[in-house]
């Protein structure tokens, strides 16, 4: 039998993939219904931001 010789991801690495698609789908998602993301700033203040500008 032949092994499987595919790039091995730690799992760290397979979440933070995970969580950029998961984020790139939410913009979407938002931009088309002209909606706004609640994030947070370098500051820790919380900023009300249209999807359109992300």
């Amino acid at each position: 039998m032949e092994k499987n010789t595919a790039i091995k991801k730690t799992f760290s690495e397979l979440v933070r993939e995970g969580l950029s698609v998961v984020k790139k789908r939410l913009v979407e998602k938002e931009n088309k219904n002209n909606g706004y993301l609640v994030i947070s700033g370098k500051d820790g203040k919380v900023k009300k931001v249209p999807a359109s500008e992300l």
